[in-house]
């Protein structure tokens, strides 16, 4: 997608990221916002956090051709807000990540889940997720808010 974009193949970017939501979220994600294939994992907070990372990156992508990830949603709710808001709580800390993770450090999974929060808080215009970036990161010189500013 991101070489066809560059390569000045916008239909065929489109068709990528046309196709994004029923071959990505909707069999991916969960209506509840789980991602069942990442939770079979033994990281498995780290392996939602990268999977949802990547989809971010299509979605940044997505209106260069006239197609909006961020805002899409399956008749049952499977979205990538839907897949954001299921790790919400966790980074915050009103709970406990339910599902098998090796003991150990989240592997750089906290810097990564900060950068999609700050990016839903643009995207959505949802300042509950800049303050959940804030409790999970709450520096102000993480590379991210160079690359996400405040509008």
């Amino acid at each position: 997608m991101a070489l066809a974009l560059y390569l000045g193949q916008r239909d065929v970017a489109r068709q990528i990221l046309a196709a994004f939501p029923a071959r990505r979220i909707d069999a991916q994600v969960a209506p509840d916002g789980r991602q069942p294939e990442e939770l079979a994992r033994t990281r498995s907070f780290g392996y939602s956090v990268f999977n949802l990372r990547w989809a971010f990156y299509a979605a940044r992508f997505a209106p260069a051709v006239g197609v909006d990830l961020f805002g899409y949603e399956s008749a049952d709710g499977r979205s990538l807000r839907a897949a954001l808001d299921y790790l919400v709580p966790v980074a915050d800390g009103r709970e406990r990540w339910p599902h098998p993770q090796m003991e150990g450090t989240w592997g750089g999974a906290e810097a990564a889940l900060a950068g999609l929060l700050r990016q839903a808080a643009l995207a959505y215009d949802a300042p509950a997720y800049e303050a959940a970036r804030h409790r999970l990161d709450p520096s102000s010189d993480s590379r991210y808010l160079l690359l996400f500013p405040t509008r």
